[in-house]
């Protein structure tokens, strides 16, 4: 109890922190990696150029978890004071233990989480399968990412339009939108995302299915929605 009533205002910071850490959604976490920036910043560069859902929870979670750092510094303040310290070495070694806390903080989050910005805006990786398979992993040339290309692995992107053609590709390996084709390697031709969806309306035009309408099958005097054609 002693010790508690010795490191009070270190302990007050500790709950302040820790409460402004979660409360400032990761305000507090940014701030603190700017504060070590010299030492992160060569190994991964400015925090705005991040991307990924990562980034956010790591960021509260370094504001939440730099409060213990107060705690530390505390006690070794407590230590040094008993050796007879001056307070303004006991000062200075004071911020350096939360300087090291951000630190160490920030490191641990990078190491465990970082994924680089362009691997995950460009892929989103999710597990999708047992074995080593084929997908199709499918971007939008109007999108700033590579048109279709063949990966291999049990990955497959998020996104419900990838995830349709990867079912397309699986169910019927044949079809190939009009635009879209594969060159003879592994580095696919790009289609605007316009032209693949006219292919896929002029087929629905010519084949249309049980429950498909045109204008021309509909009943006199009744007008049919164009997109019922993709019902």
């Amino acid at each position: 109890m002693s010790f508690l009533l010795a490191i009070k205002w270190s302990l007050g910071a500790f709950a302040v922190k820790l409460i402004l850490g979660f409360l400032s959604m990761g305000a507090l976490g940014a701030a603190l990696y700017y504060l070590c920036y010299p030492i992160l910043a060569p190994f991964y560069g400015n925090l705005n150029n991040w991307s990924g859902d990562w980034v956010w929870s790591a960021t509260i979670w370094a504001g939440m978890l730099w409060s213990v750092s107060f705690l530390a510094a505390g006690a070794l303040n407590l230590q040094l004071e008993g050796q007879g310290i001056s307070a303004p070495w006991r000062g200075g070694v004071y911020l350096a233990v939360l300087w090291g806390g951000a630190l160490a903080i920030w490191g641990l989050l990078l190491v465990t989480q970082y994924v680089p910005a362009e691997e995950s805006r460009r892929t989103a990786p999710i597990e999708c399968g047992n074995g080593n398979r084929r997908y199709v992993e499918v971007g939008l040339a109007a999108v700033f990412e590579p048109a279709p290309r063949l990966i291999d692995g049990p990955r497959c992107l998020k996104s419900a339009w990838n995830s349709d053609m990867v079912a397309m590709a699986e169910l019927a390996p044949d079809f190939k939108p009009e635009g879209m084709a594969f060159s003879p390697g592994n580095e696919p031709l790009e289609a605007p995302l316009g032209q693949m969806l006219r292919s896929v309306r002029k087929r629905s035009r010519a084949s249309p299915g049980r429950n498909s309408r045109s204008p021309a099958h509909s009943p006199p005097g009744k007008r049919v929605s164009p997109f019922i054609w993709f019902a």
